[in-house]
Parts: structure tokens; C-alpha cells; sequence
């Protein structure tokens, strides 16, 4: 029995596939438990921090096989305008 879902953030992606980073063995670690969970997400937004990020990082035609073979097997949620203004409007009516 695992959990029901994840959201995947950009920072655990880019650390994962990034050996340099301060945080890559976390993010190993991290990956290891992601099949516990019955749904992943990502959002169009982070599909492309990560490509921006790592495309600098460990070059263009490495961040392809990322983007297809990993990023494209998760659940997408595409973000728009009308949704992130919810988001800002939930976020600052409850952070006051």
C-alpha cells in the first residue's frame, strides 16, 4: 500500500539528474520511494524550469532523454493565467 499523490518539484529533478549537486544523493534517495505513490504530477511549469535548468547544466541533448523518457511519463497539470491567479488569490486571503 503506498501513498495516493505526489507533486515532483523541480529542485529533487534537477538534483537527481545533475551528479555535481549538493543534493544529488538526496534526491537518489528521494526517487527510490517515488513508485510508493499511486499518482505523480508535474506541472507544465516546472517541465520547463528543469529543461532550462539542466540544459545548462549537463547540455541540450542529455536534457532530451530526460524530458522524454521521465518527465513525459508523469501526470502533467498544465498551469495557466486563470489558475495561477487563484492560487495568488488563495495564497494571500490566507497569509495575511
Amino acid at each position: 500500500m503506498g501513498f495516493e499523490s505526489i507533486i515532483v518539484d523541480s529542485s529533487v529533478i534537477i538534483s537527481y539528474f545533475w551528479p555535481k549537486d549538493s543534493n544529488h544523493e538526496n534526491a537518489q534517495k528521494l526517487f527510490r520511494y517515488l513508485d510508493t505513490y499511486q499518482n505523480i504530477y508535474i506541472t507544465n511549469l516546472i517541465v520547463l524550469e528543469v529543461a532550462t535548468v539542466l540544459s545548462q547544466r549537463i547540455g541540450k541533448s542529455k536534457v532530451k532523454i530526460v524530458t522524454i523518457d521521465f518527465v513525459n511519463s508523469l501526470n502533467q497539470v498544465f498551469i495557466d493565467k486563470k489558475d495561477t491567479k487563484k492560487v495568488l488569490s488563495f495564497f494571500f486571503e490566507n497569509h495575511k
